[in-house]
């Protein structure tokens, strides 16, 4: 990862990557959940972020996680996924059960 004053760069698994907005300093909490973003996008193996549309899991597929522009390419267009907003959340079952399942995300959004 490479942080720079007004410009921002981070690591993707094949290299390094600018931000769209890299001109452009980014909030102080965007920055710490940058820091220790330990997601990446299972399409476009890019880090998820904030600052670059926040995470969205898959309700179908276990531990499938895409970042807000492969959701707006409707990648997986027959699959519901749910935009993680905070630390703790709660995803209703699919198996008609009633029975919930809490998502974990204290490693990006701190």
């Amino acid at each position: 990862m490479i942080l720079e004053e007004n410009n921002i760069e981070y690591l993707s698994r094949d290299g390094v990557e600018r931000l769209p907005n890299a001109d452009q300093e980014p909030a102080k909490a965007s920055l710490a959940a940058f820091k220790y973003s330990s997601f990446v996008c299972d399409e476009c193996d890019r880090y998820i972020t904030p600052s670059n549309g926040g995470r969205y899991q898959c309700t179908i597929r276990e531990n499938y996680d895409l970042c807000a522009e492969c959701v707006g390419k409707n990648v997986h267009e027959n699959h519901a996924f749910v935009r993680l907003l905070n630390w703790k959340t709660e995803i209703p079952s699919v198996d008609g059960t009633g029975a919930t399942r809490i998502v974990q995300l204290q490693d990006t959004y701190r």
